[in-house]
């Protein structure tokens, strides 16, 4: 069974993982597994590990060079976003008047090279995770318990971008989903919605994230 490891930034993305790109690629390539693993932020002398969050790119580096060493899978992919992201992170400060959809091409043409091996496919979320489930802002309200009032704020909290992924980092889509939904919960909430809004959608909304499940395919498919 052909396993991609999945280096993610928290609890968030691990379900997301888990529950909504798995069934996915089961579905499509029925001998595919994806394996979420959240990122170790921290380790003290007695054992203790943190997770979740990226606050240096040694912690993603040194975690992704191990998972590298895991022959039992085909492929290494990250999620990260470009919100937040180190300043320690390959060629941040020269890509960083570039416009959003070349930086993070850069950003993640300079990850791949520093990693330096053919099995890894790095993504970043342009900017945020919760740009996915911005692709229908009907079902989030549904989701938080609020009808068409709620998705006409959420609209309203979104509008001017032509797509999810130009949600920029000035008011990233995590603040506007709370602006509009105070109750809304990242991790309760964020994969719930994406299940429901579905990967087609999501994918016909987002071309970037579009792009990188169309390159976990290919590799699943090379293996299978």
């Amino acid at each position: 069974m052909p396993k991609i490891n999945v280096l993610v930034e928290g609890q968030t993305e691990e379900t997301f993982v888990r529950d909504v790109l798995n069934p996915y690629f089961c579905n499509v390539h029925p001998d595919s597994y994806l394996n979420p693993i959240i990122l170790q932020t921290k380790r003290v002398f007695d054992g203790t590990t943190f997770k979740g969050g990226l606050n240096k790119y040694r912690q993603f580096r040194e975690q992704a060079v191990r998972l590298l060493g895991d022959n039992g899978a085909v492929a290494l992919t990250s999620v990260i976003d470009l919100y937040a992201l180190p300043r320690d992170f390959p060629e941040y400060a020269s890509t960083l008047n570039l416009p959003y959809r070349e930086r993070v091409r850069a950003l993640e043409g300079a990850l791949a090279a520093d990693l330096d091996d053919v099995r890894f496919i790095p993504y970043m979320s342009t900017h945020e995770f919760e740009a996915l489930i911005l692709a229908d802002t009907t079902i989030v309200a549904q989701v938080v318990g609020e009808g068409p009032a709620g998705a006409a704020r959420l609209g309203g909290a979104i509008g001017g971008f032509t797509n999810p992924e130009e949600v920029n980092t000035v008011s990233p889509p995590s603040k506007r989903l709370i602006d509009a939904f105070p109750q809304y919960d990242k991790v309760r909430h964020g994969p719930i919605s994406a299940s429901r809004i579905g990967l087609d959608t999501i994918k016909g909304a987002c071309e970037h994230f579009a792009e990188w499940i169309a390159l976990l395919e290919v590799r699943c498919g090379a293996t299978g």
